[in-house]
């Protein structure tokens, strides 16, 4: 639930003190109707929301509240975090999450439930969902003589949202357009203070054989240690159960 007291983002003159009602008189009866500012405030949550995910539509059901939190300590912690990162998100705080762990744990899943709960409830504005190494497929093909985009419309798909998030990040192969092109988009929303949730299936480290920073590169490395809180989720594919990490027992 979104905090008005601390939350000035959410303040309505209208209806700040009846909890979304406004007063109104109907057949010379007082009674309480929405908020109509406020309505509206809920249909532009709602289409920034739907934008944000319009290609991934398996995502449009996604929140903090349908992902099973329980299904190991480790990402009951790591649903704490993305909550209390969430309550103490500001415009323009600049701050970001990076979760890492195997394939399957449900990183995905709180990622796209970070961007709702920010978008619906905390005041931002734009979000985007993007998987890394599609949109750099796509950066690639719009070099084409023939392509229905530039680049420049590609590239800001990643680097214009107020809360991104950046889905797979270091799974192609390892060249240095890649990781070039990952900089770029690192170094603009860094400048530009934009909220970036990256998940990945490297280990948050610079060396090693299955560390982030061999993937990404030196200097994406260090944007994300000074951009990102880590957090960590272990445990093992839930797919292969069924998909019993994904979603709340009804």
């Amino acid at each position: 639930m979104t905090n008005k007291k601390f939350d000035t983002t959410r303040y309505c003159e209208k209806c700040y003190d009846l909890n979304g009602m406004v007063p109104t008189e109907r057949n010379g009866a007082r009674a309480l109707m929405a908020c109509p500012d406020c309505q509206q405030e809920k249909r532009q949550q709602r289409r920034a929301w739907m934008n944000a995910v319009r290609t991934e539509e398996m995502f449009q059901e996604y929140s903090l509240t349908t992902l099973n939190q329980n299904i190991s300590p480790s990402m009951f912690r790591a649903w704490v975090k993305a909550n209390r990162f969430c309550e103490e998100w500001l415009p323009g705080c600049g701050k970001g999450v990076i979760f890492t762990g195997s394939y399957g744990l449900g990183k995905t899943h709180l990622a796209v439930g970070m961007m709702r709960e920010l978008l619906m409830e905390r005041g931002a504005r734009t979000g985007r969902y993007l998987n890394e190494r599609r949109h750099l497929q796509g950066l690639r093909d719009s070099y084409d003589d023939d392509s229905l985009e530039r680049e420049s419309s590609v590239l800001y798909q990643a680097i214009s949202p107020e809360v991104l998030v950046f889905d797979e990040v270091g799974t192609g192969n390892i060249t240095e357009w890649r990781q070039d092109k990952l900089a770029d988009v690192l170094d603009t929303r860094l400048n530009r203070k934009l909220t970036t949730i990256i998940t990945t299936n490297f280990a948050f480290t610079e060396d090693g054989f299955n560390a982030l920073g061999r993937r990404v590169g030196g200097l994406c490395f260090s944007r994300l240690r000074q951009m990102c809180l880590h957090v960590e989720i272990e445990g093992h594919d839930y797919r292969q159960n069924g998909g019993q990490a994904s979603m709340t027992n009804m």
